[in-house]
This record gives structure tokens, sequence and C-alpha cells, in this order.
């Protein structure tokens, strides 16, 4: 007998490693995962966890923060749990298929 396991995702971080510049992983990850598309334009917000420059989408609950003196801690992209699900719902609304197998891919 096989048993189905339901699991949702409520907060979710990732960091990117940074390859060149800040700026050009940030870039890749707003046109790859769709942001602007779903959410329109970014907004200036404040960065934490060391990081000293962010960009957010849905009044900051999704944020993409990097650091100008430390690249080693690479581009960190959050969503709260608000974000995630309205990054999900809104972009289903839209028909841009959000899934997190995508998402999981896209990571790998």
């Amino acid at each position: 007998m096989t048993r189905k396991i339901f699991v949702n995702i409520d907060q979710c971080t990732v960091n990117f490693p940074v390859y060149d510049k800040p700026f050009n992983t940030v870039v890749r990850v707003i046109e790859d995962l769709k942001f602007e598309k779903i959410f329109g334009n970014s907004e200036n917000v404040k960065a934490m966890n060391h990081y000293d420059e962010a960009i957010g989408f849905y009044n900051g609950q999704i944020k993409i923060m990097w650091s100008t003196r430390k690249l080693t801690q690479g581009v960190m992209l959050y969503f709260t749990a608000t974000g995630l699900r309205a990054w999900q719902d809104i972009g289903n609304l839209q028909n841009i298929n959000i899934h997190w197998i995508k998402f999981i891919n896209y990571l790998s």
C-alpha cells in the first residue's frame, strides 16, 4: 500500500552563488522566476542577515538581497509565507505555471 503525504512549504530562503557581479545574478533570478511579469516593478526594501542591498516584490514579502562588500554571501532569495503563496497563486491566475517541482528543478 502506498501512502501519500501532502506537504506545503510555509517560508523559503535560497542562496545563489555569485560568479561575476551580484546584480547580474539578481536580474537572472527576477527574469527566471518571472517576478516582474507577476508583480510588476520591484521596489527598494530593507536588507537583512548582513546583506546591504535588497529589492523586493509584493510589499517586501519577497526579497532578493546581496552584499556589495562580501561576495561570498551570494544572493539570497527570501520568501515570507505570504510572498511565497502570492507568487504561486497570482502567477497561476496569470497562466504562469508556478509549481514546486519546476522551482526545485530550477535550483538544481
